[in-house]
């Protein structure tokens, strides 16, 4: 139910929708009214694929969490009691590849963004979660594979290889860390931070965010090139709109 939710809340999908309607309704010869939905599934496309509304969806929710950059100086005096927690992403199982083309692009800018951050605080613990039904491999057991092949100790890595979603990777989380002196950087797409943060805040659990992977960049919008009409923007749409969706949803559970 939850696929056929997030496929429901795509742009694209609607857009197919509306030209399968318009085909059949042509087809039966209602020309008039396939007329009516070819021209919604333009203005769709044409809304969500350039100009200010992919921009308000996706800059409100990037700019709510800075990047960390610097580390705040307390945590470098305690980094013992540091947690940095690099959520699941995707990945594809394929061994004939390397653990770093294994992971989506997400995934690895996620990972990078751990391990930049794992450099900064080599004293801290560096966790890993995330799993999908359909690889043998988990997401953190991928991630822990690709950071410990670039350079990063095994002994400081931790996986926690079951959860599917990000309410379950906050519950992971409070279930493997009894100390709630320790103090948690929570790393994530900046699209997806917000909603990863309330997930943990809604169990007492209150991380530093490190947002990584951002759609919007400011030089790709002085450039003007966002008033061109772009399947990558339209996706990203989709992406925001789960997150908005997602978000709200957690005020019910």
């Amino acid at each position: 139910m939850r696929v056929i939710v997030t496929e429901l809340l795509k742009p694209i999908t609607w857009i197919t929708i509306l030209l399968v309607l318009a085909f059949l309704v042509n087809y039966r010869g209602k020309k008039t009214a396939a007329k009516r939905l070819w021209f919604a599934a333009v203005v769709i496309g044409l809304l969500f694929s350039m100009g200010p509304i992919p921009y308000f969806l996706i800059h409100h929710l990037e700019t709510r969490y800075a990047p960390l950059k610097p580390v705040p100086a307390k945590l470098m005096a305690n980094q013992k009691k540091v947690d940095i927690m690099v959520l699941g992403g995707g990945t594809t199982t394929d061994d004939k590849w390397p653990a770093n083309s294994q992971l989506s692009y997400s995934s690895l800018e996620r990972v990078v963004e751990g391990m930049r951050l794992f450099q900064l605080l080599p004293e801290s613990r560096l966790i890993f979660s995330g799993n999908t039904a359909k690889n043998v491999e988990s997401i953190a057991e991928t991630g822990a594979k690709t950071a410990t092949s670039l350079g990063i100790p095994s002994a400081a890595i931790t996986i926690l290889p079951l959860p599917n979603n990000t309410v379950a990777e906050a519950l992971a989380y409070k279930k493997y860390n009894t100390d709630t002196t320790r103090v948690l950087i929570l790393v994530t797409d900046a699209l997806h931070m917000p909603r990863a943060m309330k997930c943990f805040e809604k169990i007492n659990i209150h991380p530093i965010a490190a947002p990584t992977n951002p759609i919007i960049k400011t030089q790709d919008h002085q450039s003007g090139m966002n008033w061109f009409p772009s399947f990558n923007t339209l996706a990203a749409c989709g992406g925001a709109l789960k997150e908005y969706v997602g978000a709200f949803a957690l005020n019910f559970s």
